[in-house]
């Protein structure tokens, strides 16, 4: 069962590989700042298990999510932003993210972190749409 606050997913009609890539470019055409990406899938291979395509990016824009911190700095447990993409069982690629508002909601922030929140939300949706389609 997905947690309530990953069924913001999408399903991507393109391949793995495409998705994850068009994902990179939407992100540092935005000019946003990646911390890391991280293969699990090649994690896995390294020590001879198997796993089906899987990958998080973790970035942001400190001067956005500063705001956050700045407010509550328990929010700093959930950022930077996260995207997991995925292949599920029946060979589909996801997009999925937690949803800023929860973080926003799950550490009790003020206002004005919460209006920054939605407009992590809303990038994080334009980005998987981009992602996904064809």
């Amino acid at each position: 069962m997905v947690p309530s606050d990953l069924e913001n997913g999408i399903a991507s009609h393109l391949s793995f590989e495409q998705t994850l890539a068009r994902l990179l470019h939407g992100i540092t055409r935005r000019h946003l700042k990646i911390f890391a990406t991280i293969d699990f899938a090649a994690d896995a291979g390294s020590v001879g298990m198997d796993l089906r395509p899987t990958a998080i990016i973790i970035f942001g824009n400190p001067t956005i999510g500063t705001h956050l911190l700045q407010d509550v700095q328990t929010s700093a447990l959930d950022l930077p932003l996260k995207v997991l993409v995925y292949q599920d069982s029946r060979g589909e690629i996801w997009i999925t993210h937690i949803d800023p508002v929860t973080i926003a909601e799950r550490h009790g922030l003020g206002p004005e972190a919460r209006q920054a929140a939605a407009l992590m939300r809303q990038l994080l949706i334009e980005l998987a749409a981009e992602a996904a389609s064809r």
